[in-house]
C-alpha cells in the first residue's frame, strides 16, 4: 500500500533505551558513591572534583543521548501514526469504492433478477390462462357431449318406454279379451252345470258366490253388492298371473277369497304373497277400492286358522254342506293390499 516507510526493529530500539538507561543509573549509583567519599574524605575532595566533574559531563552526555533516541523514537511513532492514518484514510476510501461497486453490482443484479422473475411470471400467467382457457373449452365441449348423449339416451329410454307400454297394452289387452272369453265360458259352464256341479272346492265356491256369502258378510257390517268367481289374469310381460277363487265387490270394497279343501300356512303364505305383490297390477279394475284378503276352507291344518289371523286375513270356515262361518275379526287389524 504506497510508500513504505523503513522501521527499526523494536527490540533494538528497546536495547538502546535499556542501555542508556543502565548507564544513567550507573552514573548515578558513581556519583552518590563519590559524593559519599567526599564527605567521608574532605582531603581528598580536590583530588576527585575532576573525576566527579568528568563523570557528571559523562551523564549528561548520556542524557543528552537518551532524550535524542527517545526525540527519534517520537517523531517516528508520529511518522508512523500519520502513515497509518494516511493508510487507513485510503483503506476507507478503496472499502467505500469496492461497496460502492458491489452495490451497484447488487442493485444491477436484483434489477435483471426482477425483470427476470417478472418475465417468467408473465409466462407462467400466460400459460395459465391458456390452460384455463382450454379447460373451459374442453369442459364445454364435454357439456355439449354429455348433453347431447343424454338428448341420446332420453330419446332411447323414451322409445324403449313406448314400445314396453304399445307391448304392455297389447299384452293387457290379450288379457282383459282372454279374461272376457274365459269367463264368458265359465258362465256358460255354471250355468250347465249348477244342478250337478260336484267337488268339494267347487261347493265352498258355489256356496260363497251365493246369497249366503253375501249374508254373512253384511251381518258383520261389510257392505257386498256383487260377486264374482273364477277370476284369471295373465301379463306376459311382467311375467305375473294370478287366479282369484272368489271376488266380493261393494262400492269402495272387494274382498278376494282363496278357498281350499285343506288350508296350511303354505298355502296362507303363497295366497299373502300374491295379493301383495300381483293382485294390484293384474286386476287394476279394482284399484280404486279398499282391497281385503280371506282364506275359506273346510279344514285348517297346524292352526293355519290362526296363523290367517295374524296376517290380518279374513277366516271363513265351510263344509260340505255349503254351510259357512265367518270367524269375528277387528277391522282396524286387516290387511289392505
Amino acid at each position: 500500500m504506497g510508500n513504505e516507510i523503513l522501521i527499526p526493529e523494536m527490540p533494538q530500539l528497546r536495547q538502546m533505551v535499556l542501555e542508556n538507561t543502565a548507564r544513567i543509573i550507573k552514573n548515578e549509583q558513581t556519583i552518590r558513591e563519590m559524593k559519599k567519599k567526599l564527605q567521608e574524605e574532605g582531603e581528598k575532595q580536590i583530588q576527585r572534583q575532576t573525576y566527579w566533574e568528568t563523570s557528571r559531563e559523562e551523564h549528561d552526555r548520556a542524557h543528552r543521548e537518551h532524550e535524542q533516541e527517545m526525540s527519534k523514537l517520537r517523531e517516528f511513532m508520529f511518522n508512523h501514526a500519520v502513515q497509518f492514518d494516511a493508510d487507513l484514510k485510503k483503506s476507507r476510501e478503496e472499502f467505500d469504492a469496492d461497496l460502492k461497486k458491489s452495490r451497484e453490482e447488487f442493485d444491477a443484479d436484483l434489477k435483471k433478477s426482477r425483470e427476470e422473475f417478472n418475465q417468467r411470471q408473465a409466462e407462467l400467467d400466460a400459460k395459465a390462462e391458456e390452460r384455463h382457457r382450454k379447460f373451459n373449452e374442453d369442459l364445454k365441449k364435454s357439456r355439449e357431449e354429455f348433453d347431447a348423449d343424454l338428448k341420446k339416451s332420453r330419446e332411447e329410454f323414451n322409445k324403449d318406454l313406448k314400445e314396453s307400454r304399445e307391448e304392455f297394452n297389447k299384452d293387457l289387452k290379450e288379457s282383459r279379451k282372454e279374461f272376457d272369453n274365459r269367463m264368458k265360458a265359465l258362465d256358460n259352464k255354471i250355468s250347465k252345470l249348477t244342478t250337478d256341479f260336484i267337488g268339494t272346492i267347487g261347493h265352498i265356491i258355489e256356496g260363497l258366490a251365493g246369497t249366503k256369502a253375501e249374508e254373512m258378510f253384511t251381518k258383520q257390517g261389510y257392505e257386498i253388492s256383487d260377486k264374482k268367481r273364477n277370476v284369471h289374469r295373465k301379463i306376459k310381460i311382467l311375467n305375473k298371473e294370478m287366479e282369484a277363487d272368489v271376488v266380493l265387490l261393494g262400492e269402495h270394497l272387494a274382498i278376494v277369497i282363496e278357498v281350499k279343501a285343506d288350508c296350511t300356512r303354505k298355502n296362507i303364505d303363497k295366497f299373502m304373497d300374491h295379493m301383495k305383490n300381483h293382485f294390484r297390477n293384474l286386476f287394476p279394475e279394482w284399484n280404486n277400492l279398499e282391497i281385503l284378503g280371506a282364506v275359506a276352507a273346510i279344514n285348517y291344518e297346524d292352526d293355519a286358522d290362526a296363523y290367517a289371523h295374524e296376517n290380518g286375513l279374513l277366516v271363513v270356515r265351510a263344509d260340505s254342506q255349503n254351510v259357512f262361518t265367518l270367524d269375528k275379526s277387528d277391522r282396524n287389524s286387516l290387511t289392505r293390499f
